[in-house]
This record gives structure tokens, C-alpha cells and sequence, in this order.
């Protein structure tokens, strides 16, 4: 078990006015790191709290997972807290209770600090799934070893996008809370959290949606006769590669493949050159 005094201070951002911040924050953080954290809270006092963590931290082999659990105990300044953390093991951590405690989800976003003495520079970005009154909390957090709390405004001075923030005070640090921001809510099965959490976490993608009409719109020859051109149509979409008709003639811009079998072409497709295939269909 560790203990360590917590000597930090928070900034309360709006999603809208500092639009501009979060951005450059989330950017700077892409680099470095950034972690998924859901908390539920055991207990939940003025003068202290005891919650359960989990961790989810992307790695290249995939996600993994912390578990921890801690007490909190406010000193005279209520910006500096007392707190004791151990691990848990996974076997450890009753779901079922978990699932009737309040909670919080976010995705913690960090930034590698500049000044000595600190140890986080950090965005909370609370997740809209699970409303909790605040958007997005940044913190910036000294050392254990730190007693001078003039670092904090060092740090947050030698970043343009944050030397402008305004610190929240003792009495608006305690509103914004994880403790006082945690609620019960009706999604609060665990591993669907977990779920959700992990693909926030997860790379950008991008997804490339085919034309899969064009094939048939741009390349098969349609008889002119009306009653003709239903019989093809219905055989075309309501047909496997195997019983096409044979008649249908597939042209594309190099020529035309006049094939007895259209499951002929595409079965043998690896017998035909690139060249020869360009354009006669979005996906080539």
C-alpha cells in the first residue's frame, strides 16, 4: 500500500469556450498518452472518500486492465488530500456490487509535464453516455517530494493553450469532485462500460463504404425488352455466383468479358490483369 499527499490544482473547462484548449490538449496528448478510468465510490464523505478504479491503458498487444482501490482524506487546505492506494486483483472485485454503486467514466488524457516538481498535467474528458455535470476537468499535480505549490502555476504559465486558465478555488475544487460528480445510472453494467471505454480508447479508423451497384449499373447489359429486363434484373439480384444467367455480358473500359458463366469470370478473376480489370467497378 502507498500514501502520498496530493498537492494539485484543478481547471474547469467549457466545451465551447475552450474549444480551442481541449483540442490542442487531446493533440498534444495523441503523442504521449492517454488512459480510460472508471471509478465507483464505496464511500463518500465530506472530509473523505474510498473508491474502486479500474484502469484501462492501450497497449500494442491490446488493452490492459488496473484495478485499485483507495482512501481519501482531506487536510486544512482542502486542494491537498491524503491518500492511500493498493492493488486489487481482478478475482478480488465484486461486479455485482459494482453495478449498485455511483460512478464516473472518462477518458484521461496527459501531456508530459515541463516544469520540475510536477508529476501530471492532465484532461479529464467525462464521457456523455454517462452525464455527471461536468465535461472536462483539467489538473496539473506536483511530486510527492513537492512542498512548493508555485510549480502548479509555472507549469500551466509555460503552455500557450493553458497559461490562461483561471485555477477553481478551494470552495469550487470540492463541486467538482470525482465523489460529488459520481451518480447511479441505468447503463451501469461493468463490462459494457468496459466495452465502451475500450473502443473510445481504440486508433482512429477509417471506414471506405463500396459501391456495390456499380458492378451492375455501369457494366451489365440490360436487354431492351421490358419483360426481358425484369428476368435479368431478378436473376441478378436474387442469384448466387452459380446459377447466373449465362447470357449477361460484363464490359468495362478496356473491352468486354462475354462469359458463358458470370462465376466463371469471378472464380477465375486471378487469371486476369490488372490492367484489364481497371474501371469496371468502383473497387478496382
Amino acid at each position: 500500500m502507498s500514501e502520498k499527499i496530493e498537492r494539485e490544482d484543478k481547471y474547469l473547462l467549457d466545451s465551447v469556450r475552450d474549444k480551442q484548449t481541449i483540442k490542442e490538449f487531446k493533440e498534444k496528448a495523441k503523442a504521449y498518452k492517454r488512459t480510460g478510468i472508471i471509478q465507483w465510490y464505496l464511500r463518500r464523505e465530506e472530509d473523505g472518500e474510498e473508491r474502486i478504479r479500474l484502469e484501462i491503458i492501450p497497449e500494442k498487444t491490446g488493452m490492459r486492465h488496473v484495478w485499485t482501490q483507495a482512501k481519501k482524506e482531506h487536510r486544512s487546505d482542502l486542494r491537498d488530500r491524503l491518500e492511500s492506494e493498493y492493488s486489487l486483483d481482478p478475482t478480488e472485485v465484486d461486479l455485482k456490487q459494482l453495478e449498485t454503486l455511483p460512478f464516473v467514466v472518462k477518458i484521461r488524457h496527459y501531456i508530459e509535464p515541463k516544469s520540475e516538481g510536477i508529476k501530471e498535467v492532465i484532461l479529464d474528458e467525462f464521457l456523455e453516455k454517462w452525464k455527471c455535470g461536468c465535461d472536462f476537468l483539467a489538473e496539473i499535480e506536483t511530486l510527492d517530494e513537492t512542498k512548493d505549490r508555485a510549480v502548479i502555476s509555472e507549469e500551466a504559465a509555460s503552455w500557450d493553450f493553458l497559461k490562461d486558465l483561471i485555477a477553481l478555488t478551494k470552495e469550487e475544487s470540492k463541486k467538482y469532485e470525482n465523489k460529488k460528480l459520481a451518480k447511479n445510472h441505468e447503463e451501469n453494467s461493468v463490462f459494457k462500460v468496459i466495452q465502451y471505454v475500450e473502443n473510445r480508447l481504440k486508433p482512429e479508423q477509417v471506414v471506405v463504404a463500396l459501391q456495390g451497384l456499380s458492378f451492375y449499373l455501369g457494366h451489365i447489359q440490360i436487354p431492351k425488352d421490358r419483360e426481358l429486363a425484369k428476368e435479368v434484373r431478378k436473376s441478378f439480384f436474387d442469384s448466387t455466383i452459380d446459377n447466373i444467367a449465362d447470357s449477361l455480358i460484363i464490359n468495362h473500359n478496356k473491352g468486354s468479358i462475354n462469359n458463358p458463366k458470370l462465376k466463371d469470370f469471378v472464380k477465375n478473376i486471378n487469371q486476369f490483369a490488372v490492367e484489364d480489370l481497371e474501371g469496371i467497378s468502383a473497387e478496382t
